[in-house]
């Protein structure tokens, strides 16, 4: 009886998972909980949890590891679905389309829209834009294509600093698209499966273009909305004059963190905006890091940084008429 209950004890010990990530793989292992700091001690780079909590579903394999103390160890790997979808066929496009897709990690979302401008042989014309973890817009790129592999001309003036393509490709078998984002502020790559979709206006790939002055003749407003982890804010701009390349401002934002800035004196140059400063109207960590006037759509484009959240927040305004007073 007594070997009976310590068998029963041994199997019902406590068992703990522990993962890694790393090349875009996730390596889980399930270990008796009493081994787990002589894990994490071997392998510095170990956590606690599963892959599966991580967006990791799609198992690829196992490999066994031998360790002092704890002993041979199986491991198994799983890579992300989107990931896991598999891309076929090489012929080119059968000709210009529109695709769209999402994907995640980690809570954040990733939707990105592409548009085909032109189709040749191995060769082509794109634009694209981005949305949810970081919104980017790119017109008018080039691009050639080597089997499934799409190489895209320099984007380095359309997308954020801290922002790459590092993947691209073009799936014949089932018409779609398969886009990687990396973005160096969040811990994985982001993989989007873009299928056709009717297209819809080209406005969705507007970029910020045109930098003449804006004409005021009046009290002039813009109002806008973004937002990432579930959260958005909404900026209110009234221009109140503007003259010479300079002029007088009241902004306010909504809903992340409230904020009112009235009777700001600004300057422009080019596209970009530059504020008076603006610390004694904003709440400790909110920093308005970017303005542009986008003369072309009669737009601006406002980035609010605030150090809770770990994207900032980009909100293209579109002019309205201006409310009585700029309130939150």
């Amino acid at each position: 009886m007594k070997v009976a209950a310590t068998l029963f004890a041994v199997a019902a010990a406590d068992t703990c998972s522990l993962y890694e990530i790393a090349d875009g793989s996730c390596g889980q292992s399930d270990l008796d909980c009493a081994y787990t700091k002589y894990a994490k001690a071997a392998e510095k780079a170990l956590q606690d949890g599963t892959c599966a909590d991580q967006g990791y579903t799609v198992k690829t394999g196992t490999q066994t590891k031998s360790y002092p103390i704890i002993g041979d160890i199986v491991i198994t790997t799983y890579t992300q679905g989107v990931e896991a979808t598999s891309c076929s066929g090489t012929a080119d496009p059968a000709g210009l389309g529109c695709y769209e897709g999402s994907a995640g990690a980690l809570g954040l979302t990733e939707t990105v829209k592409l548009n085909l401008l032109e189709v040749n042989a191995g060769s082509g014309k794109l634009e694209f834009t981005g949305s949810g973890i970081e919104g980017f817009t790119c017109s008018e790129k080039t691009y050639t294509k080597s089997g499934t592999d799409i190489t895209l001309s320099d984007l380095t003036d359309c997308l954020p600093a801290h922002v790459t393509v590092s993947k691209a490709q073009y799936c014949s078998d089932s018409d779609s698209m398969k886009v990687t984002v990396k973005d160096d502020q969040i811990p994985l790559p982001v993989t989007a499966t873009l299928t056709k979709v009717a297209c819809a206006g080209r406005d969705v790939f507007a970029s910020c273009t045109g930098d003449a002055d804006p004409v005021i003749s009046g009290e002039t407003c813009y109002k806008g909305s973004a937002g990432a982890l579930g959260l958005t804010e909404t900026v209110t701009v009234r221009v109140k004059d503007f003259a010479d390349s300079a002029g007088h401002i009241d902004f306010s934002g909504d809903g992340i963190e409230a904020f009112t800035c009235t009777g700001k004196t600004f300057t422009k140059s080019g596209q970009d905006i530059t504020f008076s400063d603006s610390s004694d109207c904003l709440p400790s960590g909110i920093v308005v890091s970017g303005v542009k006037y986008c003369s072309d759509s009669d737009t601006m484009k406002i980035t609010v940084k605030d150090t809770a959240v770990p994207l900032p927040i980009s909100a293209i305004m579109s002019k309205i008429d201006c409310p009585a007073s700029i309130e939150v």
